[in-house]
């Protein structure tokens, strides 16, 4: 796997937790520098030219693993930017498979859905979020999400349509998708078919 976004500036207090283990001078020489940060399936960080690195994979995926993630509660007229899309939609035995991606890092979302709780949650590599936004904590913004859905839930969906928000201590709240109860129907026969 090999993806780049580039970092204007250093940015140290971003990076440190993410590679506790190296010793502040190879730390320093990796990081403080403007460059072009590339992530790798290697084990340790290393600069391959003098304005790019290469850093490994995994303790991005294993941070971001360890972060809890919230689902709250909010009606979809709720004003907010859209800066995110679903992807993917699919539903089977009350579950609601969602995958897209949100303009956020902070795994936190709200939905109109009371009753839902998320089943399963896995965020998602999305180079090209971070690389469009130049922000290294956008690496994994996707989401692939599963919520289990009560029979209220889905009364309420064909009654009030369904939205999903993300929220992010950076971005703020951002809509990441809404369909309206008019749509309704087209929305359960995209659940229907997996389209």
């Amino acid at each position: 796997m090999h993806f780049g976004v580039e970092s204007a500036q250093p940015k140290l207090d971003f990076f440190r937790p993410y590679f506790p283990e190296l010793n502040a001078e190879k730390f320093n020489q990796v990081f403080n520098r403007y460059a072009h940060v590339e992530l790798h399936d290697i084990l340790e960080p290393k600069v391959f030219q003098l304005d790019a690195i290469m850093l490994p994979v995994k303790p991005f995926i294993d941070k971001h693993n360890e972060l809890k993630v919230t689902l709250n509660f909010t009606d979809c007229e709720f004003s907010a930017t859209q800066a995110g899309y679903l992807e993917w939609v699919q539903s089977a035995n009350k579950i609601l498979y969602l995958n897209g991606w949100a303009k956020s890092g902070d795994h936190r979302y709200w939905s109109n859905l009371k009753s839902s709780s998320i089943r399963a949650y896995t965020p998602v590599l999305r180079p090209t979020v971070a690389a469009m936004n130049h922000d290294a904590d956008l690496l994994l913004s996707g989401f692939s999400i599963e919520l289990q859905l009560s029979d209220e839930d889905v009364k309420f969906i064909r009654e009030n349509g369904f939205c999903l928000f993300s929220e992010s201590s950076t971005y703020g709240v951002n809509k990441i998708f809404h369909f309206p109860a008019k749509k309704v129907d087209d929305f359960f026969s995209k659940l229907a078919d997996g389209s």
